[in-house]
């Protein structure tokens, strides 16, 4: 009984230090991994190569792979920009905020754009105040960027600035901020969803205030267009 005990010890202890071995191992694999994209992307003349690794940085929630994306946002190259910003709204680090917020004033419209997303993808409220100037940005994807990352965050704080998109120049914005609106259940955006739905003359516009209407509770006909 002694060396049946003590077979199936053995058996046991060797299961653990074969899982131990690859876990480790692999622990270290991933760990170099980041290291080398890390290394590429601060110190590579490749720019296709710095570009890969900023998004391959994505996947390494890790406080060295945040401060090497953080500092290449000042990269000379918009593309490495651009993927460093996306891959810090994946990791969703709070921290790297104040540092987006900078590049929203950022003369590239894209940057803006991935900024604004990334925000989102973070989903704080200390980003709360900046989505919402960002309504009013110049670029209507950037405004459209800004109803979806509020969308994320739903903050009932944001709901004033969101109903003053339903008056937007540009059609898709305010069809967007329609159907954006539904779903922060308050039934405060009622009148102004009805004045949209009645009012605007973009029917896609009008569809979007429907469907969210019917999503807070209210009895509406579904507008089409008319046949010619």
């Amino acid at each position: 009984m002694k060396l049946f005990i003590h077979k199936h010890l053995l058996i046991l202890f060797a299961i653990l230090l074969t899982f131990l071995y690859f876990e480790n191992n692999i622990f270290t694999s991933s760990k170099t991994n980041m290291e080398k994209e890390i290394e590429i992307l601060l110190f590579n003349t490749n720019v296709i190569k710095r570009r890969v690794a900023a998004k391959r940085l994505g996947y390494y929630s890790h406080r060295r792979s945040v401060i090497a994306l953080l500092e290449a946002l000042h990269d000379d190259d918009i593309l490495v920009r651009k993927n460093s910003i996306r891959s810090l709204g994946k990791i969703r680090d709070v921290k790297a905020i104040p540092f987006l917020i900078e590049l929203l004033d950022d003369d590239e419209s894209d940057i803006r754009n991935q900024v604004v997303r990334s925000l989102g993808m973070i989903k704080s409220v200390k980003a709360l105040n900046s989505l919402i100037d960002s309504l009013d940005d110049e670029e209507k994807t950037v405004r459209m960027s800004a109803i979806w990352a509020l969308l994320q965050i739903r903050d009932k704080r944001a709901v004033k600035s969101l109903i003053d998109k339903l008056f937007d120049k540009d059609s898709k914005v305010r069809s967007y901020a329609a159907e954006a609106l539904g779903k922060f259940n308050d039934k405060k955006i009622i009148p102004f969803l009805k004045h949209v739905y009645l009012n605007d003359l973009d029917i896609k516009v009008k569809q979007s205030a429907a469907l969210s209407l019917k999503r807070l509770g209210e009895e509406v006909d579904f507008p089409t267009e008319r046949k010619k």
